[in-house]
């Protein structure tokens, strides 16, 4: 009898690890499922278990058997862990364990396979460990101690507890579903009700421990549920999961309209609580025009907008009717769909059009402004170089010294006025393009707007128009481009007389503003309309002349404001119809 026992204990532990690959290898085809990383993890602890008992088995010494019943401990204390991870993931299988979870879990068992290789310091687990004859087998006798209880108890716990999980949860009716729960239940109690009779030695066999082996028992088992029962496959949607947890509120009527039942997101949306369950239909606390809503009317869907925790949400109302196979009436259910993420994509898309139609016709009339500003840049070019060319034509020199002076001064002036076309072509496209360089430093007013003075007094004599310097008694130094600031103000004060009374009078004045000094040009012209101020300093904009007439390509004040801007100032405009205009601008002062 001994010698049978010998041959059939090792016969299967062999089988045992077959059993166990061949699961392993299920399993794996299944990983994606839930539960079926943690059920590998349990084939794998099974294994190294199984294997280690099996060469303890095969061991004659003492060290031997203690060295491989360690390495068995390793299996041993992991597969109540894999058990009760398993249990969880394959119930609930949106769950993830955590770190801190895993830690917890796995606190025990690591003490435990410590102390269990550190036994011969301590002897917390077993004392008085030496070689016995059980049957036909060598056999290692200990005196188990405190931890190696704590140990058992700790595994039995926690086998216990995947055991409930499967129990409460997978139990739900289905014919299908109470198979698996069956075949997993059957799977966890062979080899822990096979471990108590080994532990508490409750049947008179040979102390060699089949706990491994009743393991594998339960691989076919599981293997049986994979094949049979597709364990990994069709995993139970609980009445919870698919009503209590859905992102939809949901209301369950009965065929007498009475409120049967209601998830929490139901709930929320309308701002009630349990109590109004049970509740006939006529009861429920909600304005009549909502109610309607709720009922399994002609028309299947309604939008409406509710005051909810969460602000003023959007949904969609169903109310369906449910009926059995024998199509007998059940009641209905009325489905609460947010919808409010659909309609703001629905309003941003409108918005998208509307700002898509409203850069289209930006674009347009760019293109348009563009296209005028072409035929003007090609009149005021060519101006210019007609005059050139049909005076140097007619100068001859049979003409007398002072027709070719009045010659060669059109000539120039046409020149100089192409030159100064060229150079707002110039200026404009490079600080437009970010390429213009600023050659900054300390300037006086004083000797810069005396320069200005003295170039455009002529202009403005010429026209029968007064220039005044109006500034106060002391300024500071400003931080600026001399020559660009320079420019600003002869363009201004160009623009002043250009669009001037005759006879009318013009003033440069200055002031400080903080950090600023703010520089005016003043003219008692005919002013400026509102709607036409917003477009001043647009590129391309020419308003008309005194007389009828404009001048320029429309770029002077949109260089103007974009060299002040370089400056980091800024320039605006006062003008009222009738009383003159106002030009003003401010850049920083030194220091």
């Amino acid at each position: 009898m001994d010698q049978f026992y010998l041959y059939f204990y090792h016969v299967a532990m062999i089988m045992s690890l077959a059993v166990l690959v061949f699961m392993a290898v299920l399993v794996w085809q299944r990983r994606q499922s839930p539960g079926a990383s943690a059920m590998l993890m349990l084939a794998a602890a099974t294994f190294v278990w199984t294997f280690a008992f099996l060469l303890e088995a095969h061991s004659k010494t003492l060290p031997t058997q203690l060295l491989f019943n360690n390495i068995g401990y390793i299996g041993s204390m992991s597969v109540p862990v894999a058990w009760f991870i398993f249990s969880l993931s394959y119930v609930k299988n949106d769950w993830r364990m955590q770190i801190w979870q895993a830690v917890l879990l796995g606190l025990v068992p690591f003490a435990v396979i410590v102390l269990v290789w550190t036994n011969s310091y301590h002897h917390l687990m077993w004392s008085n460990e030496h070689l016995a004859a059980s049957g036909a087998f060598t056999v290692t006798a200990k005196t188990y101690e405190l931890m190696f209880w704590v140990a058992i108890s700790y595994n039995y716990l926690l086998m216990l507890a995947g055991s409930v999980i499967l129990i409460t949860r997978l139990f739900v009716g289905q014919p299908l579903y109470r198979s698996q729960a069956i075949a997993l239940i059957i799977a966890v109690l062979l080899p822990w009700i096979w471990n108590a009779i080994y532990v508490f030695n409750l049947v008179p066999l040979p102390r060699k421990d089949l706990t491994p082996v009743m393991f594998s028992l339960s691989g076919i088992v599981i293997a049986l549920g994979l094949l049979r029962f597709r364990l990994f496959e069709a995993v139970p949607f609980a009445y919870k999961y698919l009503i209590h947890q859905m992102n939809d509120g949901i209301f369950v009527f009965s065929p007498l309209k009475r409120l049967l039942d209601a998830n929490p997101v139901a709930l929320k949306i309308t701002r009630q609580d349990a109590s109004i369950l049970g509740k006939q239909f006529n009861e429920l606390p909600f304005s009549p025009l909502f109610k309607d809503k709720l009922l399994p009317l002609a028309s299947p869907l309604n939008e409406i907008t509710l005051d909810t925790p969460d602000g003023d949400r959007d949904y969609e109302v169903s109310a369906i009717p449910v009926r059995d196979k024998n199509n007998r009436y059940l009641g209905w259910l009325t489905v609460f769909h947010d919808i409010t993420q659909r309609k703001q994509t629905q309003e941003n898309i409108r918005q998208s059009y509307e700002k898509e139609q409203s850069a289209r016709r930006d674009l347009e009339a760019e293109i348009s402004k563009r296209a005028n500003f072409t035929r003007v840049l090609v009149h005021e070019l060519k101006t210019p170089l007609t005059a050139i060319v049909t005076s140097s034509e007619l100068l001859d020199e049979n003409l007398t010294k002072e027709q070719q002076n009045r010659i060669l001064e059109v000539i120039k002036h046409s020149a100089d006025n192409l030159n100064k076309r060229i150079g707002e072509l110039l200026d404009f496209s490079q600080v437009e393009a970010g390429m213009l360089q600023l050659n900054k430093g300390e300037v006086s007013p004083y000797l810069l707007f005396e320069r200005v003075m003295e170039s455009v007094q002529p202009i403005a004599l010429a026209r029968n128009q007064t220039l005044s310097l109006e500034l106060p008694r002391s300024l500071p130094n400003i931080n600026i481009d001399r020559d660009r600031i320079q420019q600003v103000l002869f363009n201004l004060i160009d623009n002043a007389i250009k669009y001037n009374r005759p006879n009318g009078a013009i003033a440069l004045r200055a002031r400080l503003d903080g950090k600023y000094l703010v520089v005016s040009v003043q003219d008692t012209g005919e002013g400026i309309p509102k709607e036409s101020q917003a477009l001043l300093f647009s590129p391309y904009t020419r308003l008309q002349a005194a007389g009828g007439k404009g001048g320029g390509m429309g770029l002077g004040l949109a260089i103007c404001k974009l060299l002040v801007e370089a400056h980091g100032g800024k320039i605006w405009v006062e003008s009222e119809p009738g009383q003159g205009s106002t030009f003003s601008f401010r850049v920083p002062l030194a220091g």
